[in-house]
């Protein structure tokens, strides 16, 4: 093969296997061997490489003339998907002299290809779900409102079970909805600048209800800046109402909830503190959180900790939990910031 062809053949970013009239190899480019993950020289039958399919050969163990290999998928060793085409190679005067194989990565292509066939299908119940949600959410969040007013004025204690009967089917619904637009659309709502501070201050008010009901404290403390990061504000409205109301349900009597935001000016990052103050040992604190998180579904308390985390991720930021000794058991959320404007004056809102 002249030197310059030669080149060629070596650089192609097509995988190449010439076989002779018998099948077996006789050139390997490099793309094929990486492609098959195989660096072994040729002299042996291109059926040996496990991924390989069985050649064609005639009655005298010939390649036959018939032979043709026409977009066939193949998958390698480490999981690769490959197009395999192949076809006889001729000689002066049109002499069948053996094959040609080629090898095409298409792994990020179906990749691609099943993506787009799946954003169709979620797309398709990203919409039913929007529409349930708006319809029934609507009214649902007036009758957690009234429920929770009668419940606070009614006087016997048959009637306050009742209304807090209401309020607990109320969210179990909401637990429902939440789960039907987590499944179908989490990774497919779309994206925006979202102001943090923005999303703490629409939740405050409905925690604020419940914080009225409930024994423990509700402070928010927020950072002097407008912290702006990129997500959809319904899914971290999600995220931060599920961590405010899972903490207020459980904590017991003369206990606390202090969120606050940390700007991180270096880092460009903001975090926000869900911090539980209450009397216990760390570690039982600890899990205590994890326990009521991991099994939030089953109590009927809104999204699970798996859940929450891969909301987070998805908006490139990073869950931990801390505890540090008179300053309670912080679940602690951070996401990277695309803007944060200096605000006038620092906040302190107090339910």
């Amino acid at each position: 093969m002249p030197h310059r062809y030669s080149e060629i053949f070596e650089s192609m970013p097509l995988g190449v296997i010439i076989i002779d009239l018998q099948g077996q190899i006789q050139v390997m480019n490099p793309r094929a061997k990486a492609l098959l993950n195989d660096e072994a020289f040729g002299n042996r039958p291109l059926h040996a490489l496990p991924v390989m399919p069985t050649l064609p050969l005639d009655g005298k163990g010939r390649l036959s003339d018939k032979f043709e290999v026409s977009g066939r998928r193949i998958i390698g060793s480490d999981g690769r998907i490959m197009e395999m085409t192949g076809g006889p190679l001729r000689g002066e005067g049109g002499v069948l002299s053996g094959g040609i194989v080629t090898l095409k990565d298409i792994t990020e292509m179906e990749r691609l290809r099943e993506q787009e066939n799946n954003d169709e299908k979620y797309a398709a119940m990203g919409e039913l779900s929007a529409d349930i949600a708006h319809e029934i959410r609507n009214p649902l969040g007036s009758i957690s409102l009234l429920a929770s007013l009668l419940a606070k004025e009614l006087k016997r204690k048959k009637d306050i079970n009742r209304a807090n009967q209401i309020l607990a089917a109320v969210r179990n619904m909401e637990n429902k909805i939440s789960s039907l637009i987590q499944f179908s659309k989490t990774y497919h709502l779309p994206v925006r600048s979202v102001n943090i501070h923005d999303v703490l201050k629409d939740i405050l008010n409905f925690s604020n209800q419940i914080a009225d009901r409930e024994s423990a404290f509700l402070s928010v403390h927020y950072a002097e800046i407008e912290p702006v990061v990129e997500g959809n504000p319904d899914m971290l409205k999600q995220v931060f109402l599920n961590l405010t109301l899972n903490a207020l349900q459980a904590l017991p009597e003369s206990s606390r909830l202090d969120i606050s935001t940390r700007h991180f000016a270096e880092q460009g990052a903001i975090e926000i503190h869900f911090i539980e103050k209450c009397s216990g040992a760390p570690e039982d604190l600890r899990s205590d959180i994890l326990l009521r998180l991991s099994h939030a579904q089953e109590k009927n308390w809104g999204l699970g900790l798996a859940i929450i985390h891969n909301i987070i991720d998805l908006y490139h930021g990073s869950v931990r939990l801390e505890y540090a000794e008179e300053a309670g058991t912080a679940f602690v959320l951070t996401f990277p910031l695309i803007s944060a404007l200096t605000k006038p004056e620092d906040k302190d809102n107090r339910l």
